[in-house]
Protein backbone atom coordinates (compact mmCIF):
# COMPACT_ATOMS: atom_id res chain seq x y z
CA UNK A 1 0.00 0.00 0.00
CA UNK A 2 1.52 3.58 -0.64
CA UNK A 3 0.46 6.55 1.23
CA UNK A 4 -3.06 4.32 2.42
CA UNK A 5 -4.68 3.83 -1.37
CA UNK A 6 -4.81 0.10 -2.61
CA UNK A 7 -3.00 -0.61 -5.24
CA UNK A 8 -5.52 -2.12 -8.17
CA UNK A 9 -4.21 -5.38 -9.44
CA UNK A 10 -4.90 -5.48 -13.47
CA UNK A 11 -6.25 -8.29 -14.97
CA UNK A 12 -5.33 -9.56 -18.44
CA UNK A 13 -7.37 -8.99 -21.28
CA UNK A 14 -10.20 -11.13 -22.56
CA UNK A 15 -9.17 -13.27 -24.98
CA UNK A 16 -12.33 -12.03 -27.04
CA UNK A 17 -11.47 -8.48 -26.37
CA UNK A 18 -10.53 -6.60 -29.85
CA UNK A 19 -9.78 -2.50 -31.00
CA UNK A 20 -10.24 -0.84 -33.90
CA UNK A 21 -7.91 1.80 -34.47
CA UNK A 22 -7.79 4.26 -37.60
CA UNK A 23 -4.29 6.21 -37.72
CA UNK A 24 -2.91 8.97 -40.24
CA UNK A 25 0.41 8.23 -40.89
CA UNK A 26 2.81 10.55 -38.08
CA UNK A 27 5.35 10.19 -36.61
CA UNK A 28 4.48 9.85 -33.10
CA UNK A 29 2.67 7.12 -33.48
CA UNK A 30 4.12 4.06 -31.75
CA UNK A 31 5.53 1.81 -34.10
CA UNK A 32 5.20 -1.02 -32.12
CA UNK A 33 1.69 -0.89 -32.32
CA UNK A 34 1.45 -1.26 -36.12
CA UNK A 35 4.10 -3.66 -36.13
CA UNK A 36 1.95 -6.36 -33.36
CA UNK A 37 -1.54 -5.15 -35.28
CA UNK A 38 -3.45 -6.84 -38.46
CA UNK A 39 -3.80 -4.08 -41.12
CA UNK A 40 -6.98 -3.61 -42.96
CA UNK A 41 -7.05 -1.06 -45.79
CA UNK A 42 -10.04 -0.24 -47.75
CA UNK A 43 -9.14 1.07 -51.55
CA UNK A 44 -11.48 2.67 -53.70
CA UNK A 45 -12.88 0.50 -56.99
CA UNK A 46 -11.41 0.73 -59.96
CA UNK A 47 -13.29 2.10 -62.84
CA UNK A 48 -16.37 3.87 -62.70
CA UNK A 49 -18.94 1.46 -63.02
CA UNK A 50 -17.21 -0.81 -60.12
CA UNK A 51 -17.33 2.61 -58.26
CA UNK A 52 -21.00 3.27 -59.03
CA UNK A 53 -22.13 -0.42 -57.88
CA UNK A 54 -20.42 0.54 -54.44
CA UNK A 55 -22.11 3.56 -53.62
CA UNK A 56 -25.20 1.68 -54.47
CA UNK A 57 -24.11 -1.31 -52.04
CA UNK A 58 -23.62 0.46 -49.45
CA UNK A 59 -26.65 2.62 -49.68
CA UNK A 60 -28.58 -1.34 -50.12
CA UNK A 61 -26.07 -2.70 -47.37
CA UNK A 62 -27.20 -0.22 -44.73
CA UNK A 63 -30.79 -0.44 -43.40
CA UNK A 64 -31.08 3.25 -42.36
CA UNK A 65 -29.80 4.62 -45.41
CA UNK A 66 -31.93 2.27 -47.16
CA UNK A 67 -34.77 3.68 -46.02
CA UNK A 68 -33.81 7.52 -46.33
CA UNK A 69 -33.08 6.83 -50.19
CA UNK A 70 -36.78 5.34 -50.15
CA UNK A 71 -38.23 7.88 -48.26
CA UNK A 72 -38.13 11.28 -50.34
CA UNK A 73 -41.30 13.31 -50.54
CA UNK A 74 -39.84 13.70 -54.81
CA UNK A 75 -38.34 10.30 -55.71
CA UNK A 76 -37.53 11.14 -59.23
CA UNK A 77 -35.68 14.34 -58.92
CA UNK A 78 -34.14 12.39 -55.47
CA UNK A 79 -33.20 9.25 -57.48
CA UNK A 80 -31.94 10.94 -60.54
CA UNK A 81 -29.71 13.37 -59.01
CA UNK A 82 -28.63 10.62 -56.50
CA UNK A 83 -27.35 8.91 -59.52
CA UNK A 84 -25.67 11.86 -60.78
CA UNK A 85 -23.85 12.79 -57.66
CA UNK A 86 -22.86 8.97 -57.55
CA UNK A 87 -21.32 9.41 -61.19
CA UNK A 88 -19.59 13.02 -60.20
CA UNK A 89 -18.04 10.91 -57.13
CA UNK A 90 -16.89 8.28 -59.53
CA UNK A 91 -15.65 10.59 -62.06
CA UNK A 92 -13.38 12.61 -59.46
CA UNK A 93 -11.68 9.54 -58.12
CA UNK A 94 -11.15 8.09 -61.24
CA UNK A 95 -9.21 11.10 -62.28
CA UNK A 96 -6.84 10.99 -59.81
CA UNK A 97 -5.77 7.50 -62.15
CA UNK A 98 -4.28 10.00 -64.72
CA UNK A 99 -1.69 11.99 -62.61
CA UNK A 100 -1.08 15.18 -63.50
CA UNK A 101 -3.79 15.76 -66.30
CA UNK A 102 -6.50 14.96 -63.87
CA UNK A 103 -5.67 16.52 -60.57
CA UNK A 104 -2.58 18.72 -60.44
CA UNK A 105 -2.03 17.18 -57.10
CA UNK A 106 -3.35 13.99 -55.44
CA UNK A 107 -6.95 14.41 -53.82
CA UNK A 108 -8.10 12.48 -51.47
CA UNK A 109 -12.00 12.76 -52.21
CA UNK A 110 -13.31 9.58 -50.01
CA UNK A 111 -16.72 8.75 -48.98
CA UNK A 112 -17.51 10.81 -46.48
CA UNK A 113 -17.43 13.75 -49.33
CA UNK A 114 -19.85 11.78 -50.61
CA UNK A 115 -21.96 10.88 -47.82
CA UNK A 116 -22.54 14.33 -46.54
CA UNK A 117 -23.28 15.44 -50.12
CA UNK A 118 -25.49 12.84 -50.27
CA UNK A 119 -27.32 14.38 -47.35
CA UNK A 120 -27.17 17.88 -48.28
CA UNK A 121 -28.66 16.59 -51.55
CA UNK A 122 -31.55 14.78 -50.07
CA UNK A 123 -32.21 17.61 -47.86
CA UNK A 124 -32.32 20.14 -50.72
CA UNK A 125 -34.35 17.85 -52.68
CA UNK A 126 -37.22 17.33 -49.91
CA UNK A 127 -37.30 20.78 -49.05
CA UNK A 128 -37.50 22.88 -51.96
CA UNK A 129 -39.92 22.53 -54.57
CA UNK A 130 -37.32 23.71 -57.13
CA UNK A 131 -34.04 22.78 -56.53
CA UNK A 132 -31.43 25.05 -55.31
CA UNK A 133 -28.64 23.94 -57.71
CA UNK A 134 -26.68 27.25 -57.12
CA UNK A 135 -26.65 26.27 -53.32
CA UNK A 136 -25.86 22.76 -54.12
CA UNK A 137 -22.97 23.39 -56.45
CA UNK A 138 -21.72 25.54 -53.40
CA UNK A 139 -21.92 23.23 -51.01
CA UNK A 140 -20.90 20.15 -52.74
CA UNK A 141 -18.26 21.53 -54.92
CA UNK A 142 -16.70 24.44 -52.80
CA UNK A 143 -17.29 22.98 -49.20
CA UNK A 144 -17.52 18.70 -49.47
CA UNK A 145 -15.20 18.26 -51.99
CA UNK A 146 -13.36 21.39 -52.86
CA UNK A 147 -12.45 21.51 -49.10
CA UNK A 148 -9.81 19.24 -50.19
CA UNK A 149 -8.47 20.99 -53.27
CA UNK A 150 -5.73 23.43 -52.43
CA UNK A 151 -4.53 24.50 -56.25
CA UNK A 152 -7.25 27.25 -58.08
CA UNK A 153 -7.36 25.13 -61.21
CA UNK A 154 -8.70 22.32 -59.84
CA UNK A 155 -10.99 24.01 -58.16
CA UNK A 156 -12.17 25.63 -61.74
CA UNK A 157 -12.27 22.09 -62.67
CA UNK A 158 -13.98 20.60 -60.19
CA UNK A 159 -16.67 23.31 -60.12
CA UNK A 160 -17.42 22.60 -63.86
CA UNK A 161 -17.20 19.08 -63.65
CA UNK A 162 -19.98 19.84 -60.92
CA UNK A 163 -21.92 21.87 -62.98
CA UNK A 164 -22.64 18.86 -65.67
CA UNK A 165 -24.09 16.69 -63.17
CA UNK A 166 -26.16 19.00 -61.08
CA UNK A 167 -28.48 20.77 -63.16
CA UNK A 168 -32.10 20.38 -63.74
CA UNK A 169 -31.79 18.85 -67.07
CA UNK A 170 -30.93 16.03 -65.81
CA UNK A 171 -34.46 14.90 -64.62
CA UNK A 172 -35.90 17.22 -67.10
CA UNK A 173 -36.38 15.63 -70.49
Amino acid sequence: MSGGKKEKEEAPPHPGFRIWLTSMSIDYFPQSILYNSIKITSEPPKGIKAAMLRQYGMIAGNKAEKQTYEANQQPEKWRTLFLSLSFFHAVVRERRRFGPLGWTKLYDFNDSDFRISMRQLYIMVEEFEEVPFAALQYLTGDCNYGGRVTDDRDRIALSAILKDFYTDKTYKT
